[in-house]
């Protein structure tokens, strides 16, 4: 056989092989989140105790900065009184911004929204409230994430506002590196610092890094750079990381606009808020062996835009279970497992779920 017979085979072949490696990546995917979730299940009880560690660590400079300025004061008492005083503050200290930052991280996994995302992880600066904002970077333009802070506060243009018009913006999130200005800087516009509504001259500006890469920036105004600074970044690395486990631009997805009760996190008890964590951990684990050991039957459904439709079986038994193991015992239980579906299944796309889809339980 010549070459000019076998070359209409060429494409086909290519095109075969780029299937088998998609479906190849999909399954890799699946088994890679299986295992993320195991381990996330060793560590979890841990989370407390490692952020603490983490903070220790970080302040351990600002509590030596302490101990001297209560010098005078610990010499006119009793040293050891003061002693123990001051550890005590110390490790409240600690412990309230590590239950800040688990709050945040909570939060995190369930908010749907840009502005709630972008709301949350400003909270989980530490700063008070209006005094932080996250801003996206989207085609080198800068995007308010959340709604405005204050009457007062000019209206930050709809296409957003062009990174280079932010200079002190733009080096941080080529440096990947928290960056310190002044709020008067002529290189900080006058636009974002009316968003920053807060005692202080001092404006901190963390990088939200995804894959080596700037895809958004945390910026807060503050009287004590050095006090803020450490939760404020700490802020900026779990954005990222939460970020990149949620799929990364998946977050501005449409998907999310998908009637379903939505969570308060403040609101549960942390009894209720381990028992979310436990119901998303299986939404996740359940959805990736679909992916891992149905990966023929996924292909087919995604193909056919009908994924429960290829799948009834397997689905409604996962939700039946969901409903009786988390939805019945907890009445602020949402539907995690449908949003698994929609997110890693059907690719942030409900349209591939099918028309026979019920939708979500709650």
């Amino acid at each position: 056989m010549n070459s000019a017979d076998s070359s209409p085979a060429v494409p086909h072949l290519r095109e075969t092989l780029g299937e088998v490696q998609a479906a190849a990546r999909d399954q890799l995917a699946a088994a890679w989140q299986l295992h993320v979730d195991s381990v996330q299940a060793q560590l979890e009880a841990g989370w407390r105790e490692h952020i603490a560690r983490v903070f220790e660590e970080r302040f351990s400079e600002l509590s030596e900065m302490l101990e001297k300025q209560v010098e005078n004061a610990i010499a006119e008492r009793s040293s050891r009184e003061w002693q123990v005083s001051l550890r005590e503050a110390r490790v409240q200290s600690t412990r309230r911004q590590a239950d800040e930052l688990t709050q945040a991280l909570a939060a995190l996994k369930l908010t749907r929204d840009t502005a709630a995302w972008g709301q949350t992880v400003a909270q989980a600066s530490g700063l008070p409230e209006g005094a932080a904002a996250l801003f996206l970077i989207e085609n080198d333009r800068l995007q308010l994430a959340g709604p405005g802070q204050t009457e007062e506060a000019s209206e930050f243009p709809e296409q957003g506002l062009p990174l280079g018009e932010a200079p002190a913006i733009a080096h941080a999130c080529a440096d990947l590196a928290v960056a310190e200005l002044s709020r008067s800087s002529e290189d900080l516009p006058e636009i974002i610092a009316a968003r920053l509504q807060g005692p202080g001259e001092s404006v901190l500006l963390a990088p939200v890094v995804l894959k080596g890469k700037s895809v958004a920036v945390l910026c807060g105004v503050t009287g004590d750079p050095e006090a803020s600074r450490p939760q404020l970044e700490l802020a900026a690395v779990l954005a990222g990381l939460m970020w990149e486990a949620r799929g990364g631009p998946a977050l501005h997805a449409a998907i999310w606009k998908t009637p379903a009760r939505s969570v308060e996190w403040s609101s549960l008890s942390r009894e209720d808020q381990d028992f979310h964590l436990r119901a998303q951990r299986y939404a996740r684990v359940q959805v990736a062996e679909l992916r891992l050991y149905k990966s023929e039957v996924v292909k087919a459904g995604r193909a056919a835009a009908d994924l429960y439709g290829a799948l009834r079986p397997e689905i409604e038994a996962c939700r039946e279970a969901f409903r009786r193991e988390f939805i019945e015992p907890c009445s602020s239980m949402t539907d995690y497992y449908h949003w698994e579906l929609l997110r890693t299944l059907a690719n942030d796309n409900p349209a591939l779920l099918g028309p026979g889809y019920p939708g979500p339980l709650v």
